[in-house]
């Protein structure tokens, strides 16, 4: 696999799991999506979080999709 065929592999599979996560929850305020991966690239996860309620400390932030790669 080239490094472009893995970019493109990546930004369409994060694409795709941000799009799912603001299907499966409509009324949710997102703040941050993400990738996050170890120092020898051994997986790469989506992460995204949200903001709960409006004009309040909604406290630490929300983890909404977690992948098992084990």
């Amino acid at each position: 696999m080239s490094f472009e065929d893995l970019v493109t592999r990546l930004a369409d599979a994060a694409r795709a799991a941000f799009t799912e996560v603001r299907r499966e929850h409509p009324g949710e305020s997102f703040y941050c999506f993400g990738l996050y991966t170890d120092a020898f690239a051994a997986y790469v996860l989506p992460t995204c979080n949200r903001r709960v309620g409006r004009d309040v400390d909604a406290g630490p932030p929300v983890n909404l999709w977690t992948i098992n790669a084990g």
